[in-house]
């Protein structure tokens, strides 16, 4: 119920104004092979200098080209559920599901088409490795994780923080 809850929660029109330039951009890297290293696409800002991880924009655009903005807005569910059910699977209880249950809200609100759902979904992952112990089974897996959040969102500071956390 917890889940169908957070996808339900998930699903929703696209309304991130930052969702079109995401796509712009990633078409920009695909068309050309090259990393936009300046601002190309925003009247406020032409020119200007421009560091942003690429891997959510081409991650957009490939779910665009397969199935449009309905795509898109199926993979927000898509985040929330996968950022709810690891979170349900660290300590599996009832108690645990009324929690996870009351938190889906906060769950489904940063989980909009935008880079920050890569965030909070391999947050709830890199939690569920920790302290499940499939780290210590698998050592390369976070190590392989953050080379992927790297390379998706700014947010993958929280990783390092999280395995602060966990020691």
């Amino acid at each position: 119920a917890v889940l169908l809850y957070a996808a339900v929660s998930g699903y929703r029109t696209l309304a991130a104004p930052d969702l079109f330039w995401y796509l712009r951009d990633a078409r920009y890297l695909l068309e050309t092979g090259s990393i936009a290293r300046q601002e190309r696409f925003s009247y406020t800002a032409p020119g200007r200098p421009w560091t942003y991880p690429q891997g959510a924009g081409v991650i957009f655009y490939a779910v665009y080209a397969l199935g449009g903005y309905a795509a898109l807005s199926w993979l927000g569910a898509l985040a929330c559920l996968s950022a709810t059910a690891p979170l349900l699977a660290i300590r599996p209880s009832l108690l645990s599901c009324a929690v996870v249950g009351v938190a889906v809200p906060l769950i489904a609100w940063p989980t909009p088409v935008r880079s920050d759902l890569f965030t909070i979904v391999l947050f709830a992952v890199f939690a569920l490795l920790l302290f499940r112990g499939t780290a210590e089974r698998y050592p390369w897996l976070p190590a392989l994780l953050m080379a992927a959040w790297v390379n998706l969102h700014p947010g993958f500071v929280l990783g390092p923080v999280l395995i602060g956390v966990f020691l």
